[in-house]
């Protein structure tokens, strides 16, 4: 796209002076960017001023979230931080592209807003009742969770691997030419007399060092 097509489809959008831009950056230097280049186009006056464009990631670092073991900082990766706000939402792990990215990075900024309010005045979906708790599924809970009838479906099932895949093992090993098949008895053989010499020459050894 060329500046007068970029131009165009802000315009479209309904960008104005008065918009406000939210990044999901350090800092400002992509929206100063992008309004230089519309200014090489003669479209000086779209964009507002830097103060309209809001940086989101330095007022969550300000928040001193607690680092996971391992980290010096708690990693705040756009991928990362939404997963953790909204660990079911159908956008988890959709990142990298432009309109999902934008998507994701308005629902963070809902949620820092949640979190500034008095616990009485959230929303329902933000008391700390609510919120989602993830943890490890162990094997012992999914046992107690399955009904009996499927369980028992699910060892039968598998039993009946486990019978498959034992008869493919014996399956190979009848198909193994015969001169293979010698070939592996010789080697037993040579090693089971290798382990004789040695046995034996430790016995020599220790004979000779007792006379």
């Amino acid at each position: 796209m060329n500046v007068h097509e970029v131009a165009r489809k802000l315009l479209e959008a309904g960008i104005s002076k008065n918009t406000i831009f939210l990044v999901y950056h350090y800092g400002k230097t992509d929206f100063m960017i992008l309004r230089d280049f519309l200014a090489t186009g003669g479209y000086e006056n779209m964009l507002p001023s830097d103060d309209n464009c809001i940086p989101l990631i330095p007022i969550y670092r300000q928040q001193k979230i607690e680092p996971p073991p391992g980290f010096n900082s708690f990693p705040l990766r756009l991928e990362v931080l939404f997963r953790v706000l909204y660990p079911l939402h159908s956008l988890c792990g959709r990142n990298h592209l432009a309109l999902i990215d934008c998507q994701q990075t308005k629902l963070v900024l809902d949620a820092f807003e949640h979190f500034c309010q008095p616990i009485e005045s959230r929303g329902s979906d933000w008391q700390p009742e609510k919120l989602v708790k993830i943890s490890q599924t162990t094997i012992t809970s999914f046992f107690k969770n399955i009904d009996r009838s499927t369980l028992k479906r699910k060892l039968n099932a598998a039993d009946a691997e486990d019978e498959l895949d034992q008869g493919r093992k014996t399956s190979l090993g009848d198909g193994l030419p015969d001169q293979i098949e010698a070939s592996y008895v010789d080697s037993d053989y040579e090693d089971h007399l290798v382990e004789g010499e040695d046995e034996e020459s430790n016995v020599g050894d220790n004979e000779s060092e007792e006379a």
